[in-house]
């Protein structure tokens, strides 16, 4: 057994007495409230539970904000591809007019050596006139009607539906985040 040096001294005065005993109460309350938090699992899993959605909203806005971005991004692209189609459409009206142009002046040329040629030969280029005159109308319906015809359709589904094109990029927004953070956990 151990001898407390504090016995060999005089006993203390009933005010040191009790003010160790005030001092004894408080850190026994404090130790108490530590123990009572550590057991209190309804209230840490409470805590654990907040932290989590602290950290899905993070998560929850991150991808929000690069959903925002990537949604502005794919508008610009629609953006530049209407105008590149309609460039492309512009150029190739252009071409068919230059091309019809040509067609015309090679009609009216044949149509003039026709003429000079004589009444047998003038009547012979009136069917050449006419042919020529049909591959012009031919040359100018058919050379931009491909082009401005698909280009017509892309932009027509981007007005009809621009929702549905946002989505869909949002959703392949999703899906890589996904795959990339699966990935991460790996």
């Amino acid at each position: 057994m151990t001898i407390d040096p504090q016995e060999d001294k005089d006993p203390a005065t009933p005010e040191e007495l009790r003010a160790q005993v005030e001092n004894t109460r408080e850190q026994l309350g404090e130790t108490v409230e530590e123990l009572a938090a550590k057991a209190d699992v309804k209230a840490r899993a409470k805590d654990k539970a907040a932290q989590a959605k602290e950290k899905a909203v993070e998560v929850k806005d991150e991808v929000g904000h690069k959903a925002a971005e990537v949604g502005h991004k794919v508008q610009d692209t629609v953006g530049r591809l209407k105008d590149r189609t309609h460039a492309a459409k512009d150029d190739a009206g252009e071409a068919a007019g230059k091309a019809a142009e040509s067609a015309g002046a090679a009609a009216e040329a044949v149509g003039e050596q026709a003429g000079k040629a004589g009444g047998a030969v003038a009547d012979a280029s009136a069917p050449v006139r006419d042919k020529a005159k049909a591959v012009v109308s031919a040359v100018r319906e058919k050379t931009p009607e491909p082009v401005a015809e698909k280009s017509r359709q892309a932009a027509e589904a981007v007005k009809r539906r621009p929702a549905a094109a946002v989505g869909a990029a949002l959703g392949a927004i999703v899906v890589f985040f996904t795959v990339r953070w699966r990935r991460g956990r790996r």
